[in-house]
């Protein structure tokens, strides 16, 4: 999955992202990174840098 980071520093940036929860085009999802990502597929063996770990049901505006 392309991802593209909303906020922060960042903004705009685009990751390619493992989805393993099953997100939709267009949805907002939590992402994590290194170590994490790898644990997400349960194998540290593959060379994952970023996956997804959830879905974002609603809108979000900045706090």
């Amino acid at each position: 999955m392309l991802a593209e980071l909303i906020g922060g520093s960042r903004d705009g940036e685009r990751l390619v992202v493992c989805d393993v929860i099953g997100a939709g085009i267009g949805d907002r999802v939590i992402i994590t990174t290194g170590s994490s990502a790898r644990r997400m597929l349960e194998d540290d063996a593959i060379p994952v840098d970023a996956a997804v770990v959830g879905i974002i049901d609603e809108n979000c505006e900045s706090v």
